[in-house]
């Protein structure tokens, strides 16, 4: 008596032989892997990575906290919702100010004597 097995298997598999745009993809996500790899190992090598306002309550109290900006296009028309996805690309910046940190909404360069410094307890 002999058994045979028959068997039938249905599926999407890539083989690197195939065609060339799987080849090419292969090689953007091999240079994705690679540099942000080289990222996390510069982030933990350098130790620039900060665990301020890792909560909303963080960054809700330091925005209360912060001077209203002058009048901005960006944020008009914004008191009772944000329409427009404008006001969310505005960049936002945390400077120092006096003797604390504040949120600053403009659209310049910092000076080097307001920018945040590492390892300083405001």
């Amino acid at each position: 008596m002999k058994v045979r097995l028959r068997a039938q298997v249905k599926g999407y598999a890539y083989a690197i032989n195939e065609q060339t745009s799987i080849q090419f993809s292969l090689a953007i996500l091999i240079c994705y892997i690679v540099i942000a790899t080289l990222h996390l190992i510069w982030l933990l090598g350098t130790g620039l990575i900060s665990t301020s306002w890792d909560t909303m309550n963080e960054v809700i109290t330091i925005a209360l906290t912060s001077q209203p900006p002058p009048s901005l296009y960006v944020l008009q028309n914004t008191s009772a919702g944000i329409s427009t996805i404008k006001t969310l690309k505005c960049p936002v910046r945390i400077i120092e100010s006096g003797d604390g940190l504040e949120l600053s909404l403009r659209d310049e360069r910092i000076r080097i004597s307001k920018r945040v410094k590492y390892n300083k307890t405001y």
